[in-house]
């Protein structure tokens, strides 16, 4: 397989696999250079290590139940915790600790990284994504079809929101969402009423 690095210069990449399919060297050749990465993997089949020709490593470290728990490289080590329901609860790197909230229904709510960033997740009653808020107050709403499949994603950015500023909470969101239906509601009954009012006078 011949690729573009990103100098644009060809690179041709050779793979090899092992009798259970799986990779275990990749050759990268660009014409003057051989470069060799081996991958290795336990009796499970779990990756645990990829070794450049350099002797550089990243290590790979499960649990019994075959969940990945660290990762550990030159540049530090990784931990993934897992709640009883194994799902990913905290990643734990050397820049801090980023944790993962689920709601009742066993979706992503809520994303705190370690940076203090936070994103949130608010979904339909039948589980699919309604609306997303990422660190910045930007949020994202999914438009549906009655069959589920996404028709539209609108992208809105609240004015009284900057970078530094704190995004809304789930709660603070819905209310918003209410308020802006509620609002347009009772404005759209308003011209309503006004034109009937105006058309009564007309015929009287």
């Amino acid at each position: 397989m011949i690729v573009r690095d990103s100098q644009g210069s060809h690179v041709q990449i050779n793979n090899h696999y092992d009798q259970a399919h799986r990779l275990i060297i990749t050759e990268q050749w660009d014409g003057k250079v051989l470069q060799k990465t081996h991958y290795q993997y336990d009796k499970k089949g779990n990756k645990t290590a990829i070794i450049d020709e350099n002797g550089h490593q990243i290590i790979f470290e499960y649990d019994f139940l075959g969940r990945q728990i660290k990762v550990i490289s030159d540049q530090g080590t990784i931990e993934k915790q897992y709640d009883v329901l194994g799902r990913q609860v905290a990643e734990i790197t050397p820049h801090g600790k980023t944790t993962y909230e689920y709601n009742g229904y066993g979706n992503p709510a809520i994303i705190h990284y370690a940076d203090q960033r936070t994103e949130q997740f608010i979904y339909n009653m039948d589980g699919s994504l309604n609306l997303s808020i990422n660190s910045k107050g930007q949020q994202t709403l999914y438009y549906r079809e009655a069959s589920g499949k996404i028709r539209k994603v609108e992208n809105v950015v609240p004015s009284n929101v900057n970078s530094g500023q704190k995004i809304f909470s789930i709660f603070d969101s819905i209310s918003s969402f209410i308020h802006d239906h509620l609002s347009l509601e009772h404005n759209f009954k308003s011209k309503i009423e006004s034109a009937l009012q105006l058309f009564l006078v007309r015929i009287v």
